[in-house]
């Protein structure tokens, strides 16, 4: 039985066996079944060199362990469906969201609209394709924050969108206020995020 200090997945006992310094606070042999709260390692702890490694390794198991008795007030089991029910749920919600997001922006804006129904497609696309990429785990945090960066995006759109319109109605060409919407909503995005 290895006990490691920081195990990371393709650690090889055989090889840190052979270094000065391993990363496995022991490796004992088990002779005899652990069904008790007391547990004894015996081996060549011969001298004083020996008491020393002894309570080296007694410091090193015991690292972080209080001397307290916890006192249990309150359990309660959730099983796995729990957290997988959650999270379809949550993805559920989330497709909901975005459709209504994209039902308002077509809606309102129209062809501009449009523009940001296909940017903001872009982005949820990309942003999956980079946590495939990483082999990232989408959890309910990492799909909350998802979705408030699509917020954020369709916020960012609509100010620039109003700056256009604002613009048009004094009298600038497309290009103009397109140019002019640009430079004056570009602090109050910056801002938002």
């Amino acid at each position: 039985m290895v006990v490691w200090l920081d195990f990371k997945k393709g650690d090889s006992y055989k090889k840190e066996a052979q270094k000065k310094n391993p990363k496995f606070i022991s490796a004992a042999s088990v002779d005899q079944p652990i069904n008790s709260d007391s547990v004894e390692i015996s081996g060549g702890f011969k001298g004083q060199e020996g008491v020393k490694k002894a309570k080296q390794i007694a410091e090193l198991l015991n690292a972080g362990s209080l001397p307290v008795d916890l006192k249990e007030i309150y359990s309660n089991s959730v099983g796995a469906q729990f957290g997988q029910d959650a999270l379809d749920k949550t993805v559920f919600a989330s497709f909901i969201g975005v459709a209504l997001i994209y039902l308002f922006m077509l809606g309102f804006y129209r062809l501009p609209g449009l523009v940001a129904i296909i940017a903001l497609t872009t982005y949820i696309y990309l942003t999956l394709v980079a946590f495939n990429f990483i082999s990232g785990v989408l959890t309910l945090p990492g799909l909350a924050a998802l979705v408030l960066g699509v917020g954020m995006a369709v916020d960012a759109n609509i100010i620039m969108y109003e700056r256009i319109k604002d613009e048009l109605r004094i009298g600038r060409t497309i290009k103009q206020a397109f140019s002019k919407a640009n430079k004056s909503s570009f602090l109050t995005i910056l801002i938002l995020t």
